[in-house]
């Protein structure tokens, strides 16, 4: 599903000289691995936005594990993990941030999510 994605590529080509149980693991662990990316990264854009810790937490817990994301299907989590740090390298005008969350993203392979995360990216990135 997401051939291209380098974290799934290196995990892929490693996972090759794994048993199959052990291949699951590792593939399970880079989809939590990239559960963790996106409630940390929730967490950092909700307190940059200025919101209070608690707030920031709740909203980490509910934007990282919503329904849709929590699938095994690699390709929805890998581009719901760089969603909201595309939002905050916009939100920060950082250039090379946004260059390489955005490319994560389209290189994840959901593009339904990416497709709509971009517009309302570039919205955030005129009202910052």
């Amino acid at each position: 599903l997401s051939p291209y994605y380098p974290p799934h590529a290196l995990s892929a080509l490693v996972a090759t000289w794994l048993p199959l149980n052990q291949a699951w693991m590792l593939y399970s662990l880079t989809m939590v691995s990239h559960y963790w990316l996106a409630s940390v990264s929730v967490y950092i854009l909700a307190t940059a936005m200025g919101t209070a810790p608690l707030t920031a937490g709740f909203a980490s817990l509910t934007l990282s594990s919503l329904g849709y994301a929590m699938k095994q299907n690699s390709s929805i989590v890998y581009t719901c993990a760089w969603v909201p740090i595309w939002f905050l390298s916009l939100l920060s005008n950082n250039v090379l941030a946004s260059g390489i969350s955005l490319g994560m993203m389209l290189l994840a392979g959901y593009w339904p999510i990416a497709f709509y995360a971009i517009p309302l990216g570039c919205l955030c990135w005129l009202l910052a």
